[in-house]
């Protein structure tokens, strides 16, 4: 597995998506306490120090259930390209 060399505190940001003014939704792998997870999480860019902070707005789920959150996405996408007739 390619998390052998992956230590406790690590986090990989795999994308940063702009939501204009100053938000970001960052895409993150992570491991801890020997679990990984996939975390989705909105950041916004402080207005004071203009830093990127973490919001309370995501969600962070294990590995295991990426299968099943990229078919619920793969969903989501089929719906909207072709809504059904009303």
């Amino acid at each position: 597995m390619v998390w052998e060399g992956v230590t406790v505190s690590d986090e990989i940001e795999i994308a940063k998506i702009d939501r204009g003014y100053g938000k970001f939704i960052i895409v993150k792998i992570a491991k801890w306490k020997e679990n990984h997870y996939v975390d989705l999480r909105e950041y916004y860019t402080d207005n004071q120090s203009q830093e990127i902070k973490p919001s309370k707005k995501g969600i962070r789920f294990s590995f295991e259930l990426l299968e099943e959150v990229q078919e619920a996405m793969d969903k989501v996408k089929e719906y909207m390209d072709n809504p059904p007739a009303e």
